[in-house]
């Protein structure tokens, strides 16, 4: 009798103590969520707003996430870096698009990375607040002094960028690796603009991998007058891709395409760029050349091939700066 007494006591005393452990479990585990402890440290928030002098872009997130995010200006662009495994909202949503604008702004989401282009601005301002954590970009805009730059009375600025490198191959056929073959053929483009008196700059200096995003920024940072990036066609035919351009661009573009048709009897097409986020740049090309396995890239036809190139290029930025008014 007392045996079951006290078993029955004990079990009382069992069950209350659960009770009240399940309770104080509840409510510490709802504190710590409202302090962000079992959160999704990967979840970024964006907030954009117009105010009287500027544009703020608010991004809000885990404490680690904001101290461990990293803003880079490139000329009219920012680049912010986050930590891995990103999911962007705005507003509370999940972004779905990978391009988008609001405010003026232009927003691409690459990888990581959230990258933000604007036309015009004279400063950017970056800062990290706390409670909640939050990172702010305020845009300032370019105030107009009617006074030319520097950087639009200088040369002409073109950036060549070989694909691939490093690990990364591109196309391997029967006698020739795409990333050297670019490479080297980038390296007698850029020889010739020079020869016209361009400036030039080339992405990837030698064999190694340059991500994407590394590109982009080489392109944002220089703002040139052209980007160029060099690639190879899986068939004997030349492509050029580009950003939508108007008719006079697309005419001289095409008399370009028709030069190389004529000269190599091969075919050649015009296509959309298929990398939106270098639609911002002042103008931006994929060029595929003739796969080399079937088509012959002795000295006099690389020769004729690099001049058509160098002198079309060089012809259709003279236009796209006389149509912005830079000229």
């Amino acid at each position: 009798m007392i045996f079951n007494l006290l078993e029955s006591f004990l079990n009382y005393l069992v069950s209350f103590y659960i009770v009240r452990l399940g309770k104080f479990l509840a409510v510490f585990s709802l504190f710590l969520l409202n302090q962000g402890v079992f959160a999704d440290t990967s979840v970024v928030d964006m907030r954009i707003g117009r105010h009287q002098d500027f544009v703020r872009i608010v991004f809000s997130a885990s404490e680690a996430h904001i101290r461990n995010t990293v803003v880079r200006q490139a000329g009219n662009s920012a680049i912010v870096n986050f930590p891995p495994n990103l999911k962007l909202f705005s507003n509370g949503a999940p972004v779905r698009d990978r391009r988008f604008s609001a405010e003026d702004i232009i927003i691409e989401i690459i990888d990581d990375a959230c990258v933000l282009n604007f036309k015009r601005h004279g400063r950017i301002d970056v800062f990290r607040l706390s409670s909640p954590p939050r990172l702010v970009i305020d845009i300032y805009p370019e105030r107009d002094s009617g006074v030319e730059k520097a950087s639009d009375i200088s040369p002409y600025l073109f950036v060549l960028d070989p694909g691939h490198g490093g690990y990364d191959y591109g196309i391997r056929g029967k006698g020739f690796v795409e990333k050297e073959f670019v490479f080297s053929f980038v390296k007698e483009l850029s020889n010739m603009f020079e020869k016209r008196g361009k400036k030039v700059l080339i992405t990837r200096k030698g064999d190694y991998f340059l991500p994407l995003k590394e590109r982009i920024k080489i392109a944002f940072q220089k703002n040139p007058d052209m980007f160029i990036s060099i690639h190879v066609s899986s068939k004997n035919e030349f492509r050029i891709y580009s950003a939508p351009q108007s008719k006079s661009d697309v005419d001289a573009l095409n008399y370009m395409l028709e030069e190389i048709k004529k000269e190599f009897k091969i075919n050649t097409f015009h296509d959309r760029l298929p990398l939106a986020m270098l639609f911002d740049l002042n103008a931006a090309f994929l060029l595929e050349l003739p796969n080399p396995d079937e088509f012959t890239y002795d000295k006099k036809s690389k020769e004729k091939m690099v001049n058509i190139l160098v002198k079309g290029l060089s012809e259709l930025v003279v236009k796209l700066k006389e149509r912005d008014g830079h000229r």
